[in-house]
């Protein structure tokens, strides 16, 4: 048995079934199985070496353009890195970069390897540099998640559902009006 190079030695007998050992563990990742070994299986005259199969454990990361709006949201595998979205676009505001606590104190570092679920915060400030509250409403460039696509403001779907519900308003006027 091997497990991360590691190998165990277990005695065996010519004929017999297998005997496996108990399953390891390894932080941030899930035992599958082990690599040539089939359940009930009996020992030949061959030396045999079953190999621990690793899967890396997945983890939500959230990125927040307020305290309550998902900006976007990824899955990445444990001891993986995450990769930096598309900013954020707010009329008005310019976007101050990702940071890894709702303070806004800590810049969240690209480099570091994800261990958990993780929220990454957009921080705002105003053209003049001063800081902006934080819970604004706010615009994406990129497609949003489901979360804000009804925060996001389009001029062209807003004129077209303007349209639709003043077309609305005078039929239903209308009708009354008849009746």
């Amino acid at each position: 048995w091997e497990v991360d190079g590691e190998q165990i030695e277990v005695d065996v007998v010519y004929g017999e079934k297998v005997k496996v050992i108990e399953e390891p563990k390894k932080e941030g990742y899930t035992f599958l199985g082990w690599s040539g070994y089939t359940e009930g299986m009996t020992q030949d005259d061959s030396d045999a070496v079953y190999k621990a199969i690793w899967k890396a454990n997945e983890h939500k990361v959230k990125f927040m353009i307020n305290s309550t709006v998902v900006y976007t949201e990824v899955i990445a595998e444990y001891d993986s890195k995450v990769n930096k979205p598309t900013d954020p676009i707010h009329e008005g505001l310019i976007f101050d970069g990702w940071y890894a606590d709702s303070a806004y104190k800590q810049p969240y570092d690209f480099n570091s390897l994800v261990k958990s679920d993780i929220v990454i915060y957009a921080k705002w400030k105003a053209p003049g540099g001063a800081p902006e509250p934080q819970n604004t409403e706010l615009q994406n460039k990129e497609t949003p998640s489901k979360d804000i696509q009804n925060t996001i403001s389009n001029p062209k779907t807003s004129d077209n559902i303007n349209v639709y519900f003043i077309t609305l308003a005078i039929s239903i006027v209308f009708v009354g009006v008849i009746v």
